[in-house]
Parts: structure tokens; C-alpha cells; sequence
């Protein structure tokens, strides 16, 4: 892992998931990206048209990032690089143009708070921008200390293809050296998909040499199984796969990761269904044809 990116809007809660980066960036010497965002949008029925933002406005915007940049530089003892960036128009899609154009490896972004809706803790835009997302995203509470994690547990049902998921996961886990949990919360009406031993038989080889365990929990509800299950092991961060659901199980179940993203009390990680690299043992990075 080498590149973190930061989305910046200058509130509270994005200057505690910049100080989340800088720990991480601290421990390996990796660099930063900030980001604003100007966004000028006229929506017409169906149809979103972004203006062209005043020059000025993006240069106050630039000078408030560099500042930002050179402070934290400062506090860290240039442990890191920060690169600041200001930029306008759709921000899902300038944050997946930059995570190519610079081979981003993770996206931290804040929270605005507990909330049962996925757009009332991270705003609507930003929101979306988790289901686009084409790198791990790391969704940092505003409460959350900014300490290297030292436990990860990754959410897996054991019905669907894990491989994808696994390889992004370790990739987190190795660059923070911590071990990594399984856990499996145990449902009576789960959709049976794949075989249990075929997926953790699967997750294994793609774990190779890594540490890691695994935990099965029995619970009537998978998201409070979760939660409670978190704070009884001290998870100190919660990996999920962002998954597209059948139209059948659209239906009759809502998202657990967006249900966990509402509830969220620890980072969440969430990992994309369709990144734009895959990473493997020799970290070289290979970018995904879509």
C-alpha cells in the first residue's frame, strides 16, 4: 500500500478521518491525497449538468488544502507526503478518476454521525459514492481514536464467490500487519448458495500464509449479530463486501452493509465488488478491463 486518498469538505468529521490517514501514513510512509470537491450541479428532470466552478473559488479552496497539508506534514514530522488537490464536478466520479490516475489503494472518508440513514451520516453524495467506489473505503466514525487497528474481522456469509473480496482485504491487512477474523453470523432463512466448505475452502488458499481465524455466531439478526459480536472480540475494524443483490433477495432483504454503515461505531471497511486493481502476493497491480 502506498497511496491514501482523503476527501476533504472541512468539517469536523473529515479532519478526524484525515487524522485516522495521517496514523496510518505515519506507520509506513506513504502518501496522502487530499481532495475537495467543488461541485456546481443543475439537475433537469433525470439529467445532472455540473457548471464550471468561479476560478477564485477553486483557488481559496486549493490554498485552504495546501495549508491543511503543510500543518499535518508539520504535526507528523514529514513522516508522509500530502499531495492537495481541488477539483469540480461529480465527486463519485472524480475520486474513481483520481484512484486510477494516482493507483490509490484506500479512500478514508468521516462520518457525520450515528443515523439510521446511509445519507444522513455520510450525505447523500458521499453515500453513493460507497456503491461506486473502485477501491477500499474506509468509513471512520467521528468518535473513532486515531490508533493503528490491531484486530479486523471480515462479515462473510459463506454463500458467494469470496476471491476478489479476500485479495483486497489482504492487502489492507498485510500493509497494517494485523490478523484477520472471519465471522460468519448464522441465520435460520439465509439463501443457501454455495456450500460452507467450498467458500472457507476458498477464502484459505487465498489467504495463504496470512494469520487469521475464524468465528461462527449463531444470531436471529445479522446486524446486531455483528455489532455484538464486535464489541465482545474489541474488533477495532469491520470489513464488509459491497454486493450486488438478486432481484429476489432485493425484496426480502436489505443491505447489511448498509444497515452497518448506518449503525456504524467502529471504521467499517468496506470493499468493492469491481476494483480497478487486483493485487497479489508480489504487490504488482494489474488493472481490471470493465
Amino acid at each position: 500500500m502506498k497511496t491514501i486518498l482523503v476527501p476533504i469538505d472541512f468539517s469536523v468529521n473529515a479532519d478526524k478521518a484525515l487524522q485516522y490517514a495521517t496514523t496510518l501514513a505515519a506507520h509506513e510512509r506513504i502518501r496522502i491525497i487530499l481532495y475537495h470537491n467543488v461541485a456546481m450541479q443543475v439537475n433537469f428532470s433525470e439529467i445532472t449538468i455540473w457548471n464550471s466552478a468561479d476560478p477564485d473559488l477553486i483557488e481559496y479552496y486549493q490554498g485552504k488544502l495546501n495549508k491543511i497539508g503543510v500543518k499535518y506534514r508539520l504535526e507528523n514530522n514529514f513522516k508522509f507526503e500530502v499531495e492537495a488537490i481541488c477539483g469540480e464536478g461529480s465527486l463519485t466520479d472524480n475520486l474513481n478518476k483520481l484512484v486510477k490516475e494516482k493507483r490509490v489503494d484506500l479512500v478514508i472518508m468521516g462520518t457525520k454521525g450515528a443515523s439510521y440513514f446511509v445519507d444522513r451520516l455520510l450525505g447523500t453524495v458521499a453515500a453513493t459514492y460507497l456503491e461506486e467506489a473502485i477501491c477500499p473505503v474506509l468509513v471512520v466514525p467521528a468518535h473513532t481514536p486515531a490508533v493503528l487497528p490491531k484486530k479486523i474481522a471480515y462479515a462473510t456469509d459463506l454463500e458467494r464467490e469470496e476471491a476478489s473480496y479476500i485479495k483486497q482485504l489482504l492487502a489492507v491487512a498485510t500493509f497494517l500487519k494485523t490478523d484477520i477474523t472471519l465471522v460468519n453470523i448464522s441465520e435460520d432463512y439465509e439463501l443457501n448458495v454455495v456450500s460452507d466448505e467450498q467458500v472457507i475452502d476458498e477464502i484459505v488458499q487465498e489467504l495463504g500464509n496470512h494469520p487469521f481465524g475464524f468465528e461462527q455466531v449463531k444470531a436471529n439478526e445479522v446486524v446486531s449479530g455483528l455489532e455484538k459480536y464486535v464489541l465482545s472480540a474489541n474488533i477495532d475494524v469491520l470489513a464488509v463486501a459491497m454486493r450486488e443483490h438478486s432481484e429476489l433477495e432485493k425484496i426480502f432483504f436489505q443491505s447489511t452493509t448498509d444497515q452497518l454503515a448506518f449503525n456504524a461505531k467502529i471504521p467499517l471497511l468496506i470493499i468493492p465488488m469491481m476494483p480497478y486493481t487486483v493485487n497479489n502476493s508480489t504487490n504488482h497491480q494489474t488493472e481490471v478491463k470493465n
